[in-house]
């Protein structure tokens, strides 16, 4: 019986390395990515299987990713679409620049597949990203949240969504990195973001270049991190949200479910070195 459900993007990420003056370059790599992916596999490598609720292209690519993710993962909730995401990454130096490539929003909806598995689902996550289609925020209302936990993570653009603001309330667990929590507080200082956040929302994680903030009304931690200097650390948020599901999963302290997260998030950076 699976028991976490994933909602959210799965992408194609190429990841392009530049050099001075050059316009070719044969630094470059190509992954699966998007947060459900990312967050499934880091799941999947802590030995838990979940859902993934999402869309693939039926162009090459997007079999290609199809075969792939039947090696691991439940697809009964994939929908097959006509093109499949891809997200560029020009990276020069410890900079980058994004280009997102879609030829279609992504809407979900409720649907008798969908119900049949939800019954058993304890755990779910939602990609903060399906939000940039307003058809999606009639999903969300559909789906019961009734002995379930919610989580999902902030973006930079989708906070400028007045309706995704007005519905974080209803999540159980909101992942933000520090600017991110600055947009969404509107503040600067640090424990005045953690104020506001503790004040207005149910739990909420911020990870620092440092370490990672738990805070809700009646609790604080602070878990201390090796400073992340990769080159590359684009998708280790959604490692660190994996490695923290799995231990709600298991019933585990939220101190022990950072602890998770955590590791997820070495071995990620290891693995993508």
């Amino acid at each position: 019986m699976i028991e976490i459900l994933i909602i959210g993007e799965i992408n194609l990420d190429i990841f392009i390395f530049l050099e001075n003056n050059k316009s070719h370059t044969k630094n470059y790599s190509t992954k699966i990515g998007g947060t459900a992916y990312n967050i499934a596999k880091s799941l999947k490598n802590l030995k838990i299987n979940p859902v993934i609720f999402s869309h693939i292209g039926e162009d090459f690519i997007g079999k290609g990713i199809y075969n792939e993710l039947s090696k691991y993962f439940n697809l009964d909730l994939i929908k097959k679409v006509n093109s499949t995401n891809i997200i560029l990454y020009f990276i020069k130096e410890d900079k980058f620049d994004v280009v997102g490539l879609r030829k279609q929003d992504l809407i979900f909806k409720v649907n008798e597949n969908f119900l049949k598995l939800y019954n058993d689902i304890k755990i779910v996550h939602i990609s903060p990203y399906i939000f940039m289609n307003s058809e999606n925020f009639k999903f969300f209302n559909e789906i019961k949240r009734e002995n379930k936990i919610f989580l999902t993570n902030l973006s930079i653009p989708i906070l400028d969504n007045q309706r995704f603001l007005k519905i974080l309330n209803k999540f159980d667990y909101i992942f933000m990195n520090l600017e991110e929590a600055k947009k969404l507080t509107k503040k600067e200082n640090l424990e005045e973001i953690k104020k506001f956040l503790k004040k207005n929302f149910i739990n909420s994680i911020i990870t620092l270049m440092d370490g990672v903030y738990f805070l809700n009304k009646e609790e604080e931690i602070f878990l201390e991190t090796e400073k992340i200097n990769e080159r590359i650390n684009i998708g280790a948020g959604d490692y660190l949200i994996g490695g923290f599901i799995s231990g709600l999963y298991r019933n585990l302290r939220i101190e022990d479910c950072l602890k998770f997260g955590i590791e997820s998030v070495k071995n990620y950076l290891n693995f993508i070195k």
